[in-house]
């Protein structure tokens, strides 16, 4: 039994499409564009543009980093090469190739496995630099796969600026600015600098656009750095003359969503007719009030269906395991996540989810695509709000064009503080206690409606639950209610009886 008996089924027409459908092999050929990149994978082309590349002469080496954008403006492609000098020729040391989602590493190389993956460089002139690339890759899975055809054509910018003889230069870097979007100021030894703009990747050493870079004479030198007045973390760094050192800053991490005082720790569940305990779903807590373990128990067999027990929260990350995690917003929301189309069934198909949110907060729109291609959504979920209430959801089969529609009717009498989720997607509802995915429904849903429409309109299966018995305590929390009639994105004939966690 998986974690879909408690949380309804409408995930499984979106996993048998997932899991039917079939990757579109596209052949790479003709010139390619002036400044830009492209390769392919297992039959899918990755390709983007390319703004400049550049040659950083150190004090014994030269470095050359070549960065780009993938098509969808979020994904970020990164070639870079240390060797004695830069020219045309073959390179398989010393190199790193990545291919960035979101900031996290989708395909990456391993540097120290020399010869597994090759650069070319075929053309050095005239302020312009080609070349190709192939070899074997790690994915965001830890799998080895094979980059081939790639190839990549981009102006060329040269720089020289080693520190003067006997000083050495400390380039301070983050992944994330402050909460806010704010800069993080750094001083040392009476200077300060501010790192401006976050990097996915470290930035080669010496970059001083949106980076703190300081020259000093060789020594070790106490430093701070600085969000405002109320985050801060300092130490110690050493200065090597000729040489220049790369510090990354990781200022805080993300805590737990905001909202009121108390927070839903279980979710059990119920026969409606007998009492009989079906399961529940039970977050645990740390002593800083974050989610650190969700567990799904089986009541029926006695049984723990899924235990995701190293839940963390790293920065602009909800990590869920060692290969499922949500990426956040600077608002800390959750922006995508990265893991199966449904998360308690290691089975099922590995896929990239994009959340959109509108101005006031709410969730939009998820757009859900495999992991293999994640620049091609196969499925949108769009969501309606009226009045502060999810009324509508349309989930969007793009490739045949069949849609599920649901519509929720509430008890505007009744406004329960931090109640469930209602969206059809299972990583929002099974994680929802460790997440924020943007403002909640105000007032208590009364019933769905669930409409499956084929291609061609027509109205293939009507679904109606009702939710009823609503129980709420004096302080505005929702303690228990039923489900009767077809299921709903929760199981229905199910008796929820709801607990808090309360700071």
């Amino acid at each position: 039994m998986r974690i879909l008996k408690a949380l309804g089924l409408l995930v499984l027409p979106v996993l048998f499409v997932l899991s039917c459908g079939k990757e579109k092999s596209l052949e790479i050929g003709g010139a390619l564009p002036d400044f830009a990149w492209e390769f392919k994978e297992s039959g899918v082309i990755f390709k983007g543009t390319l703004d400049s590349a550049r040659i950083e002469t150190n004090a014994s080496f030269k470095q050359l980093l070549i960065e780009g954008d993938g098509t969808n403006g979020n994904d970020v492609f990164v070639l870079q090469i240390i060797a004695p000098d830069i020219t045309t020729g073959t390179y398989n040391v010393n190199l790193l190739f990545q291919y960035l989602v979101n900031g996290t590493p989708y395909y990456e190389n391993d540097p120290t496995n020399a010869g597994a993956f090759t650069v070319v460089i075929t053309k050095l002139d005239n302020g312009i630099i080609t070349g190709t690339f192939t070899g074997e890759v790690i994915d965001a899975l830890g799998a080895k796969k094979t980059i081939t055809d790639g190839r990549f054509t981009s102006k060329l910018v040269s720089s020289s600026n080693p520190p003067p003889a006997g000083d050495g230069q400390l380039m301070f870097w983050s992944e994330q600015l402050c909460s806010g979007g704010g800069g993080i100021l750094v001083k040392i030894n009476g200077q300060q600098g501010t790192i401006s703009a976050a990097s996915g990747i470290e930035p080669a050493c010496g970059t001083t656009l949106g980076n703190a870079v300081f020259t000093l004479p060789a020594g070790n030198y106490p430093f701070k750095a600085y969000c405002g007045t109320t985050d801060s973390l300092d130490g110690v760094i050493t200065v090597v003359a000729g040489g220049c050192t790369a510090v990354k800053l990781t200022m805080g991490t993300s805590g737990p969503p905001p909202g009121n005082q108390c927070r839903i720790r279980d979710i059990a569940y119920y026969d409606r007719v007998t009492g009989a305990a079906e399961g529940a779903i039970t977050s645990f807590f740390s002593a800083t009030n974050q989610v650190n373990r969700i567990q799904v128990y089986d009541s029926v067999t006695g049984s723990v269906l899924n235990n995701f027990n190293n839940i963390s929260y790293p920065p602009a990350r909800v990590q869920i395991d060692a290969n499922q995690y949500f990426t956040l917003d600077p608002s800390q929301r959750v922006k995508e996540w990265h893991g199966r189309v449904d998360p308690s069934d290691n089975t099922s198909q590995m896929v990239v989810i994009t959340y959109q949110y509108d101005a006031l907060g709410y969730l939009i729109k998820s757009s859900i695509a495999l992991a293999a291609a994640p620049t091609v959504t196969l499925i949108e979920v769009t969501n309606t709000w009226t009045s502060g209430n999810l009324t509508k959801v349309v989930i969007k089969q793009l490739a045949t064009g069949e849609r599920t529609e649901i519509e929720y009717q509430y008890d505007l009498s009744l406004q329960p503080r931090n109640f469930l989720a209602f969206f059809p997607n299972p990583e929002l509802l099974l994680f929802q206690t460790a997440i924020n995915f943007g403002k909640n429904s105000t007032n208590v849903p009364t019933k769905s409606t669930i409409k499956d429409y084929n291609a061609s309109n027509v109205v293939t299966n009507t679904a109606i639950s009702n939710f009823v018995n609503f129980v709420i305590d004096a302080n505005g929390y929702i303690k228990s209610f039923e489900i009767n009639g077809d299921p709903s994105v929760y199981g229905t004939d199910f008796k929820y009886v709801l607990s808090y966690k309360c700071a």
